[in-house]
């Protein structure tokens, strides 16, 4: 039996967790991927955030996205709901 249906329903969970702001996804080669949504600042970027952060698992990558988000949140951005 595949575990496609249940690796999805992980990755619309962590979309969600997150407020739909990263596409998240499992690679091929079993890597876990999430992309940030909407184009960065300029001011976003020198502060370290990236378009792209890449995990192990599901749960590593949830711990990066969130440390993306500390770091957006640092930036004054207006986008985190």
């Amino acid at each position: 039996m595949s575990d496609k249906p249940r690796l999805s329903r992980t990755a619309e969970a962590l979309e969600a967790a997150f407020g739909g702001r990263w596409g998240i996804w499992l690679s091929d080669t079993g890597r876990w991927w999430a992309s940030h949504r909407a184009a960065l600042t300029a001011a976003e970027l020198a502060a370290g955030c990236v378009p792209f952060v890449r995990a192990d698992t599901s749960s590593q990558l949830a711990e990066r996205i969130q440390a993306q988000e500390d770091l957006l949140a640092q930036t004054g951005s207006r986008r985190r709901a």
